[in-house]
């Protein structure tokens, strides 16, 4: 998910005076960025959907 973020919205942060190696560092800054920001919520998401549709069947994997 990182990695569409920082698709859609690298574009709006480069200036024309920013070199390759400039937009390289800022397309993985925002990547990482994205990917931690997701993250939490996806986590989130999957338990509910999991308990939603497992409901207490889930295995026990120890």
């Amino acid at each position: 998910m990182g990695i569409v973020f920082a698709g859609l919205l690298s574009p709006l942060i480069f200036t024309p005076g920013i070199h390759l190696s400039g937009r390289v560092v800022i397309y993985i800054m925002m990547a990482g960025i994205g990917y931690s920001a997701t993250g939490v919520p996806a986590r989130w998401i999957t338990g509910m959907f999991k308990k939603l549709i497992l409901g207490d069947k889930r295995p026990s994997w120890h």
